[in-house]
């Protein structure tokens, strides 16, 4: 008898697919079309359910004591009115304004009903699931998991497409909804595509019933998120578009956040605020309208976040949704982690004899990053403060010094870790007890030190292996904002440093002399170099000096004034270049200037930028 033929296997190989093939789509396609709003937030809940036993009951006492009961359903919600009493509880006005209550309960009732928001804000009820949902995204970070499928990687394995939503989510979060019709005349970050995106990363992320153990693909689930979008049962279909007004609220409470190294939850920094102040206000206005470079559209008094806006402000703001989760997670942290006695007495929170908040600074340093958090993708939970502390040489009794001693000594480390973790931040003030409004306040970023000194050897270790120029900023912080960032081919950061050419004796200025420095130089020689004026920025050329043709700092101990010259880089140049810069050529100077150190902590301070692992 003969055995099977060819035509026999085939027949076996499409039978054994199709039990396993075609069963599953089937499933899928079950799924897909029986999900309806209701049943995926439903599902998005038991997703989300990542607080611990204590931190649950604890929440969900908050809940119910400030709850309120329909009169006629009987059903329990929060509403604005709710929200505001809860936050009044932990904030009185010199910390939150009501204006920020209001964005601050757009945004939590956006995210409590993501990917379906409700619309109008007045009409808003928050029922218990949509309230843990709202923390669980917000506080609890669990932002990070929306889009991922098994909590381990992307759906789209593609890092800035999750980056970029994550940043349009927040922008939403905070505009006020329009109840204008979503067509294709609405930008891509605030309409129907956005939207519907948005329904697509929860779906890939909701747990399907046990027996279907793929998840759909992205073929599936585009047509189902369709007519999930277009099932406008739950609420008004709304543009939202943030305005430059929103983003100063955010900017301007974000900039006020004081995180500590205590932690609640899994590793969440525990913190404060510090009290609104004027100038708060102001650096605050300068960076949202400076970031977000919406043109105001006619007939509109303000001008509305676009598409484009989004990605200036992702380069020229990174850590700006960073600090917006973590400032969630000072609104739900446990009330004995709202009330710190005191900060550690080196940590500062305000530019010296200014009341401008460091913390606008943390907006925009380029080294904190957000790592991913959950799953696979946890790569440790990691401290996310990033805190400002006066470095040691900065206590000393010369701490204000100009000179360049003084600032070798401070942007250097002790090689006795096997990573060195020094990122330093130079600011440059005006002496003056009482200073003016318009006493402009410079400064420059470094990514590490300039030398790492080892004791044992008796040697000073150059900077060549430690960072580079290329994650170097300088900026005026007051009363104008302007950044200047690195731009071609980075340089050792102790290159930045050297004698200005116009000065006797600048050319004692070398990495040598400054390493002996680092090291502990005989005296005479210190005072010498200590009086000679120097430049920080794009090393000297053949053909011209660099404070000459580039954007750099001029610092004169002796006349002790500080100076930032803006210039356009030249083509094919390496140095700083002012970001969104209309070309124009300037220098501002601080007179009396005195200059302060600080080092800047945070154990997710990198080198690199670091991508979220997917």
């Amino acid at each position: 008898m003969a055995g099977p033929s060819v035509g026999d296997f085939a027949l076996l190989l499409l039978a054994a697919l199709y039990q396993t093939v075609f069963p599953h789509e089937r499933k899928v396609k079950r799924y897909l079309e029986s999900a309806s709003q209701d049943s995926i937030l439903e599902d998005l809940s038991k997703s989300l359910k990542l607080a611990s036993r204590e931190d649950q009951a604890r929440l969900s006492e908050i809940f119910r004591n400030f709850r309120i009961q329909d009169a006629d359903t009987k059903a329990k919600y929060w509403n604005e009115h709710c929200f505001r009493n809860y936050i009044r509880t932990r904030h009185d006005a010199s910390f939150l304004s009501n204006q920020t209550i209001s964005l601050l309960w757009r945004s939590f009732g956006y995210y409590a009903f993501h990917p379906f928001p409700r619309g109008e804000v007045d009409q808003i009820r928050i029922d218990a699931d949509a309230f843990h949902r709202a923390v669980a995204l917000l506080a609890l970070q669990a932002n990070d998991l929306l889009g991922t499928q098994k909590g381990s990687w992307h759906r789209r394995h593609n890092d800035e497409y999750f980056d970029r939503k994550s940043w349009e989510r927040m922008l939403r979060s905070v505009a006020l909804p329009c109840g204008a019709k979503l067509d294709d005349s609405f930008d891509e970050s605030d309409g129907r595509g956005a939207m519907a995106s948005d329904i697509m990363d929860v779906l890939s992320m909701t747990r399907p019933p046990p027996s279907l153990l793929r998840h759909p693909s992205p073929v599936q689930l585009e047509p189902a998120a369709n007519v999930l979008f277009d099932d406008g049962g739950r609420g008004p279909r709304c543009a939202y578009r943030a305005t430059k007004t929103d983003m100063q609220t955010l900017v301007e409470v974000l900039i006020r956040l004081r995180l500590r190294k205590e932690k609640w939850g899994r590793y969440f920094p525990s913190g404060d605020l510090d009290v609104i102040s004027s100038q708060g206000t102001k650096i605050a206005e300068m960076l949202a309208f400076e970031s977000f470079s919406a043109e105001t559209q006619a007939g509109e008094d303000e001008g509305v976040v676009t598409s484009d806006d989004i990605t200036i402000a992702m380069d020229r703001l990174p850590n700006l949704h960073l600090r917006f989760l973590q400032l969630w997670g000072i609104v739900f942290q446990p009330q004995e982690h709202t009330a710190e006695p005191s900060p550690p007495l080196k940590q500062i929170f305000v530019v010296p004899r200014h009341e401008i908040p460091l913390g606008s600074l943390s907006l925009f340093i380029p080294q904190a990053t957000t790592l991913a958090r959950y799953g696979e993708r946890v790569l440790g939970m990691q401290d996310m403060q990033i805190a400002f502390t006066q470095s040691s040489s900065s206590l000393s009794s010369d701490n204000t010094s100009l000179s360049i001693t003084h600032l070798a000594k401070s942007l250097s480390e002790k090689a006795t870790r096997s990573m060195l973790t020094g990122h330093y931040l130079v600011l440059f003030t005006s002496s003056t007890k009482q200073p003016t409004g318009s006493d402009p306040v410079l400064g420059v970023y470094f990514p590490g030190p300039l030398f790492a000194t080892d004791e044992y050897k008796g040697e000073a270790v150059y900077s060549v292996s430690l960072a580079s120029s290329s994650d170097c900023i300088m900026f005026q912080l007051w009363p104008e904002f302007r950044v200047a960032k690195w731009k071609g081919d980075g340089i050792d950061l102790v290159k930045m440093l050297s004698g200005h050419t116009s000065a006797a004796q600048s050319s004692k200025i070398t990495e040598l002399n400054l390493a002996r420095v680092a090291m502990g130089s005989p005296k005479s020689e210190e005072n010498v170099l200590s009086e000679i004026p120097y430049w920080i920025g794009g090393p000297n050329s053949d053909s011209s000096p660099a404070e000459n043709t580039q954007t750099g700092l001029h610092i004169d101990p002796n006349k002790r004034t500080a100076t930032l010259t803006i210039k356009p880089l030249s083509v094919g140049k390496s140095g700083f270049e002012q970001i969104g810069s209309d070309g124009q050529a300037c220098e501002i100077q601080v007179s009396n200037a005195e200059m302060h150190v600080f080092t800047v902590s945070g154990e997710t301070i990198a080198r690199k930028r670091t991508k979220p692992v997917v």
